[in-house]
């Protein structure tokens, strides 16, 4: 590791980071068309810095739900798959990756460096923060292929599971890198809770009658889009790149996740537009809202609501 400074002046610490990869190969027709089932393993670490909610504290944020439940239910779900006698036709790709919680660093760099043609991936289902079902699941990105939103429902009813349904492949999690490329892409997710971003965040807390269902959903969902006669038909998205820098900054180091509105030239910022489960968002800001001060600091434009995030 080597350390260096930048043009603003901050140290710097370089690091070598991976992604881990596994495939179960397709052996029908279609066994050069990849399913990628992905989840995030980083966290925070000892919560020093940016992204802790308990900011005052040097203690290990473990992650059971941000993101272990994710990669447990993961691997699991690659177990079934490759002991059951059913061959799928396409091929699935495990992906977990890294740098998620510093800018969606690791699903960024693989959609730039695929294993293969970013063409033969026709499906991505992102699993972050699935510890924790309660009444309902949300799952994003049903309107990023025509078949999804019907698909969902239907898997969503055989295992009892209350769906609440997102059309936008957008979040601030890692299907947001491969919706920018024309990916479908299904996010599921069980939603906040006070542990979140926090040490409490802790393994005897999660439900895992709940992620055993989520796992059984996931299968399901795999098998059927891995056995489809067709892939899915991807809509039409005109924001692409545009749209996935806004939200990839939603989980950098100095990003609440809003976009300001140029055309406010008075005191403050005015949002223009907030990123779902963004900081922001969490804590209730809404476009239109004017941002005029942040932890204390006065906030008169979009330098100074900048600085006031570092």
């Amino acid at each position: 590791m080597t350390s260096e400074v930048d043009q603003q002046g901050t140290l710097r610490h370089p690091q070598s980071l991976k992604n881990v990869l596994a495939a179960l190969p397709g052996t029908g027709d279609f066994g050069d068309e990849t399913i990628v089932l992905g989840a995030h393993y980083d966290h925070l670490g000892y919560g020093d810095g940016w992204g802790s909610l308990a900011p005052w504290t040097h203690d290990i944020h473990n992650g059971a739900d941000d993101n272990a439940s994710g990669t447990s239910v993961m691997l699991e779900v690659a177990r079934q798959l490759a002991a059951s006698d059913e061959k799928l036709r396409r091929r699935v790709l495990f992906i977990a990756f890294t740098a998620e919680e510093s800018g969606l660093v690791g699903s960024e760099y693989f959609v730039r460096h695929p294993v293969e043609p970013i063409s033969n991936y026709i499906a991505m289902i992102n699993l972050d923060m699935v510890g924790y079902l309660r009444s309902n699941i949300e799952i994003s990105g049903t309107g990023t292929a025509r078949e999804f939103e019907a698909l969902v429902h239907e898997l969503g009813s055989k295992h009892s599971l209350r769906l609440v349904t997102d059309p936008s492949g957008y979040g601030p999690s890692d299907h947001a890198s491969f919706h920018a490329k024309g990916i479908p892409v299904l996010h599921l997710f069980t939603g906040f809770h006070e542990n979140y971003h926090r040490p409490s965040d802790d393994a005897e807390l999660l439900n895992i009658a709940g992620m055993r269902q989520v796992t059984q959903f996931t299968v399901d969902l795999i098998v059927q889009l891995a056995n489809a006669e067709q892939r899915p038909i991807p809509t039409s998205d005109d924001e692409g790149e545009v749209q996935f820098e806004f939200v990839r900054r939603v989980n950098s180091r100095s990003d609440l996740g809003i976009q300001p509105d140029p055309a406010f030239l008075a005191d403050g910022v005015r949002v223009q537009k907030v990123a779902a489960r963004s900081a922001a968002d969490r804590a209730g800001i809404r476009p239109g809202d004017v941002i005029v001060k942040l932890n204390q600091s006065a906030v008169r434009n979009v330098a100074e609501l900048r600085q006031a995030t570092l």
